[in-house]
């Protein structure tokens, strides 16, 4: 039994881990590209702060032009310098 509880508290310790490393970017889409992996959206927080994210279609609930939404994403993946940003390993995103 003690074993059992052992490694459901690491399960439980994990999980929260992951989800540390999460950062999130909110804003309204202002363009939306399809192609082949998915669909790249461009969320724009304020003028100055566009990122375009790369997102699978399992993640792509309804997702349209205007739609404020919140990206979250793996904040230790590397980001793309171009303008703007591409930021890759999105987790989950959720329309506002």
């Amino acid at each position: 039994m003690k074993k059992i509880s052992t490694i459901i508290l690491l399960l439980i310790l994990a999980g929260c881990g992951s989800n540390n490393e999460l950062a999130t970017h909110t804003g309204n889409v202002t363009d939306l590209i399809e192609e082949e992996n998915g669909t790249r959206i461009f969320v724009e927080e304020s003028e100055d702060n566009t990122i375009a994210f790369l997102i699978t279609d399992d993640l792509n609930d309804g997702i349209e032009l205007d739609n404020n939404v919140t990206v979250y994403y793996d904040s230790t993946a590397m980001i793309e310098e171009s303008l703007p940003p591409n930021q890759g390993r999105v987790e989950r995103v959720e329309i506002n």
